[in-house]
């Protein structure tokens, strides 16, 4: 059910109180039973029925004709709609570019106060956008080789590959790239790899990961209480692992990490 704005200060108003009042509820009915750009369709016969009371296009003419425009015979506009609903129409707003679409359609857009420049402006806009594109320099969209080469940028193109891959959870995905663009001098983790496939490592990573807070608390820290003593599962060799490394496989055969001895 579409709902609209009232103006209350209608009554008050000396050419709506001047009405007779089966015109006063007649334009009522216009506009509340126009479309949101305040077109009628014209049903003089469903009014009457609607509205109790014998409506006569004569009448009309002689009372409404300064507040209503004929687009055709079947089809009328109610002025002062669009200005009392909207206000100033801007073609940026979803809802007034639709307005304005209908209001174009039937040459009424120049009545509205103010929106015909308001989108003639916004098409000058456009026609400065393209001039000032065509204009550009395409170089300075370019990233330079220099710093393509830092490692900031490095770090924002590895994160980036990782944010694609949606069907893991963010905190899950923001783990994953701390702990693989940790730097050490010039280099990240992930670039120390031979080998470094982001979906394969991301697997790997949720599989390890499965039921964080159980795994964590089986593993003994080391005694500087930093570090978590992991064993590998295939060789039983021990070492020091971080909290993210825990998610990872053994340094020596690249196995699952334990807590224990096999």
């Amino acid at each position: 059910m579409a709902k609209r704005f009232v103006d209350t200060s209608l009554w008050k108003r000396k050419w709506y109180r001047c009405l007779p009042p089966k015109m006063k509820l007649f334009y009522f009915y216009m506009i509340t039973n126009c479309d949101h750009a305040g077109m009628y369709d014209v049903d003089l016969e469903l009014a009457e029925f609607q509205i109790g009371m014998p409506v006569k296009e004569k009448d009309i003419d002689e009372h409404l004709k300064e507040h209503i425009k004929v687009i055709k015979d079947d089809k009328w506009w109610v002025k002062a709609f669009p200005d009392f609903q909207y206000g100033e129409l801007n073609p940026n707003v979803k809802a007034h570019a639709s307005v304005i679409k209908i209001l174009t359609k039937y040459n009424c857009l120049v009545t509205v106060p103010n929106s015909l420049d308001r989108v003639q402006d916004k098409d000058k806009d456009k026609d400065k956008v393209k001039d000032k594109e065509k204009n550009m320099n395409p170089d300075i969209l370019k990233v330079s080789a220099a710093h393509k080469k830092t490692i900031g940028y490095r770090e924002w193109q590895f994160k980036r590959h990782i944010s694609e891959f949606q069907e893991y959870e963010k905190d899950m995905r923001i783990d994953f790239g701390q702990y693989w663009t940790e730097a050490s001098g010039n280099k990240m983790r992930f670039e120390k790899e031979k080998v470094f496939d982001i979906g394969r490592r991301l697997a790997r990573w949720k599989k390890n990961n499965f039921n964080k807070s159980e795994t964590m608390s089986n593993f003994r820290m080391d005694s500087t209480g930093k570090f978590y003593i992991g064993f590998c599962k295939k060789c039983n060799k021990s070492d020091t692992y971080s909290q993210f490394e825990l998610k990872l496989d053994s340094r020596c055969c690249q196995s699952k990490l334990m807590p224990k001895k096999q």
